[in-house]
C-alpha cells in the first residue's frame, strides 16, 4: 500500500444551486496527483459568473497545505484575470496568498498580502487604472451622470476584535459630466480620498479640485 501518499484523484459536479439570490448553473472540482505533491481544477458557471481556477502544491500534517494559485480568471459580468502565479497556503484557521497580481474591471490590482491567523484577517495592496464606469451605478442615479474617470488606491488594513489601518483612492485620470442640460462636466483636477482606522475608530478626508467645483474639503470622523 501507498499510504498517505498515494495516488490522489478527485471529480465532483454539482449542478443547479439556489441559495437565495446566488445561484450556481454547474461547478466542478477535479484533483489529481498525490497528497504532498498535486493539481486542483475548479470551475463554476452561473448568472454572470464564468469562473476557473488551477492550484498546485501539496499537504503536510505540521504545515497545512502549500503551493501556488496557478490561475483564477471569470469571464462573466466583473472580468477577472490572475496576471501571475502566487504563492498560496492554507490550514485550519489560517490562509496566506501573497503577490498576488491581477486584472480586474480593466484595473491592475496588486495583493501584496492576504490573510487570515488567529482570528486576524490583515490585507495589504495597491491598485491602478480602476474606470469608475463599471460601478457608475453605485455611485450616481441612473441617467444623472457619465465618466471617463480612472483612479489609482493603496490600503493596509488588519481586522479582529478592532480595525486598524488606511485606505486612500485618488484620481489619476479623467472627469465626471452631470447630464443636465446642458451637459456640465465638473472639469476635475484632483479628487483624494483617504480613511484611517485607529482602534475602530476612522478618521477620513476628501479632497476635490475641479474647474466646475472649485477646491472642495472635507473631514469627518466616527464617535
Amino acid at each position: 500500500a501507498q499510504g498517505l501518499d498515494g495516488m490522489l484523484a478527485l471529480s465532483a459536479e454539482l449542478a443547479g444551486y439556489r441559495h437565495g439570490k446566488f445561484a450556481l448553473d454547474h461547478a466542478s472540482v477535479t484533483a489529481r496527483g498525490r497528497r504532498a505533491s498535486h493539481e486542483l481544477s475548479i470551475a463554476a458557471d452561473g448568472p454572470g459568473l464564468d469562473a476557473r481556477a488551477d492550484l498546485a502544491g501539496g499537504w503536510e500534517e505540521k504545515s497545512g497545505w502549500s503551493g501556488s494559485l496557478r490561475r483564477l480568471e471569470n469571464r462573466g459580468r466583473y472580468p477577472l484575470a490572475l496576471l501571475a502565479p502566487a504563492r498560496l497556503t492554507l490550514a485550519p484557521g489560517r490562509f496566506a496568498l501573497n503577490e498576488a497580481a491581477l486584472k480586474f474591471a480593466g484595473a491592475s490590482i496588486e495583493i501584496h498580502e492576504l490573510s487570515r491567523q488567529g482570528g486576524r484577517l490583515f490585507s495589504r495592496g495597491e491598485l491602478r487604472g480602476l474606470p469608475l464606469d463599471q460601478f457608475a451605478a453605485l455611485a450616481f442615479k441612473p441617467g444623472t451622470a457619465e465618466t471617463n474617470l480612472t483612479l489609482g488606491g493603496t490600503w493596509s488594513v488588519a481586522a479582529a476584535d478592532r480595525v486598524d489601518g488606511s485606505i486612500e483612492l485618488w484620481r489619476e485620470q479623467g472627469d465626471v459630466a452631470m447630464l443636465t442640460a446642458p451637459r456640465t462636466p465638473l472639469g476635475l483636477k484632483q479628487l483624494l480620498l483617504r480613511v484611517t482606522a485607529l482602534d475602530s475608530h476612522l478618521n477620513g478626508r476628501l479632497e476635490v479640485a475641479g474647474t466646475t467645483l472649485g477646491n472642495l474639503a472635507a473631514d469627518g470622523a466616527s464617535t
